[in-house]
């Protein structure tokens, strides 16, 4: 899974699409989907697992995503060290450690492999702060349903007491 993130629209472009409800997603908008319409919390409340259950996913095959790029990279720098030290040997250079890290990490197989670990590390670590971000989200719901029942808890008290002086106000007139 390779991306690009844009951070003025905090949206999530993939090169290598994932899946979701049997569809590509070939981006996710991260702004959209953690806004809350408080007009519809039932709706919100009820698509909150599964934004986070998709969100959290993304996050886990990322992380993994970028251990395998760590693992390929780590190959990668074994090989290119072997072949240094076989050239100087080839060469009957003598060769100091320095020398064959510092011509690993100027190959240009090394610098594309590590751009590709370090853009699968950030989309990672963008991913694990979505996750946090829809941890908020719920939170928020959960107190918007809350103060969403005690408005209701009052206006019921409310209609209650009105009724009630209505009735008593009757009372009164039908005594007099």
């Amino acid at each position: 899974m390779k991306g690009k993130f844009d951070p003025s629209k905090v949206k999530l472009t993939f090169d290598d699409p994932p899946i979701r409800q049997g569809k590509k997603v070939e981006e996710f908008d991260m702004e959209a989907q953690l806004v809350i319409d408080p007009t519809q919390l039932d709706k919100e409340l009820i698509e909150q697992p599964s934004k986070f259950a998709w969100v959290a996913s993304l996050h886990e095959y990322a992380k993994d995503l970028t251990q395998q790029e760590k693992m390929s990279l780590e190959e990668l720098k074994a090989e290119l060290d072997t072949e240094v030290r076989i050239e100087a040997n080839q060469q009957e250079t003598k060769i100091t450690e320095a020398m064959v890290r510092n011509l690993v990490l100027q190959d240009k197989r090394f610098k594309k492999a590590n751009e590709h670990y370090l853009e699968t590390q950030k989309l990672s670590n963008l991913l694990g702060v979505a996750v946090q971000a829809f941890h908020m989200r719920a939170n928020m719901l959960i107190s918007l349903s809350a103060n969403k029942r005690m408005e209701l808890d009052t206006e019921i008290t409310t209609l209650t007491d009105m009724m009630r002086q209505k009735k008593d106000k009757g009372r009164k007139e039908k005594e007099s």
